[in-house]
């Protein structure tokens, strides 16, 4: 009977320190879905200034270009 009973609270103890440990990882579980969400925000707000940049710096390489073609066509009429 004795061997029974320690059995039990040793069963007991387990399960204790299992819901323990289930609960600690439900908030970690929560911090890290938070985490995750914010981290995809900063993410996509990113890409979005990544975007605005390359099509600013296409516009002023074809601006550039179009300046010195324009150059070009000017000093050979020039001639």
């Amino acid at each position: 009977m004795e061997y029974v009973e320690k059995t039990l609270e040793n069963h007991e103890r387990r399960i204790t320190k299992n819901e323990s440990d289930i609960s600690g990882l439900k908030i970690t579980d929560g911090k890290l879905t938070t985490y995750i969400e914010n981290l995809a925000k900063s993410i996509d707000n990113l890409s979005s200034w990544i975007k605005t940049f390359i099509i600013v710096a296409f516009t002023v390489l074809f601006a550039i270009a179009g300046a010195g073609l324009t150059f070009i066509i000017w000093y050979i009429q020039k001639g």
